[in-house]
């Protein structure tokens, strides 16, 4: 998935993190991975539709350049 991405979208930074090297994240996450972290937000990556992600990245890139933080 990750490559999916990387390859649609060369605007975004893709971090992948090795959880098995901290243990809260293992703990919380063991069962779910892997698991995408998109503005805060924790999404099990087996239920994402890549191409809606990727529709709302280009979407959430877009209306950043209208409103002002």
């Amino acid at each position: 998935m990750l490559d999916k991405l990387s390859t649609k979208l060369h605007y975004i930074d893709v971090v992948e993190i090795d959880i098995t090297k901290n243990l809260q994240l293992f703990t919380k996450y063991k069962l779910q991975i892997p698991v995408l972290e998109l503005d805060g937000k924790q999404f099990i990556a087996q239920q994402i539709d890549v191409q809606k992600l990727v529709w709302h990245l280009r979407w959430n890139r877009f209306w950043k350049r209208f409103v002002k933080n």
